[in-house]
């Protein structure tokens, strides 16, 4: 009897814990492929409010540490283009910050690309959606990101461990519930 609800114990025990790692399956269609050769892999750009004024965050990478080299981000909806100057990366990064453009069709669906001598790397942006934060910001299109001060909190604030602990509490209390329930129906006291 103990072995048919070790069992059944461990088989619920593992379902739970299997359960999370099904929301790791996935794939986020938003972020694009990041190229195989491209230097400025692991750079960053996002659109942000400050004080009520929307920026251009950047923090770009390039591998090697050469001569200093200009940066900078094409944004276009496919009709109009704009370039920004990031500046100059050295060392092989360049952190900051600059202006979101004041060109109105930039605040639709466009697409973005960070260049740094032949490099360039396709990275997510979209005007940030109005909020207090934000008087300025106009609501984006479909598809695009919102972002306001902060970046919102994705997958679960509770460590697996504790998923886990809970899941084997509960088919615990279950299993000695269904073992007092049977040793009452066979008239065993002890």
């Amino acid at each position: 009897m103990w072995g048919t609800v070790l069992r059944s114990t461990l088989v619920c025990v593992a379902l739970v814990c299997a359960m999370p790692s099904a929301a790791y399956a996935v794939a986020d269609p938003y972020t694009p492929v990041t190229p195989r050769d491209s230097g400025l892999a692991g750079s960053t750009v996002e659109a942000m409010c400050r004080l009520g004024d929307t920026w251009i965050a950047f923090d770009l990478m390039r591998e090697g540490d050469g001569d200093p080299l200009p940066a900078s981000l094409r944004m276009t909806d496919g009709e109009s283009a704009v370039e920004v100057r990031l500046g100059e990366m050295t060392g092989g990064r360049l952190v900051g910050e600059v202006p979101w453009p004041d060109a109105e069709w930039t605040r639709g669906d466009i697409r973005a690309v960070v260049r740094s001598g032949d490099a360039e790397l396709a990275v997510p942006l979209a005007m940030p959606a109005a909020s207090p934060g934000c008087a300025d910001a106009e609501a984006t299109g479909p598809g695009s990101s919102a972002l306001a001060t902060a970046l919102p909190e994705t997958g679960s604030v509770i460590p697996i461990a504790v998923v886990a602990a809970g899941g084997f509490a509960v088919v615990a209390g279950a299993g000695a519930v269904l073992l007092t329930a049977r040793r009452a129906r066979s008239g065993h006291r002890g």
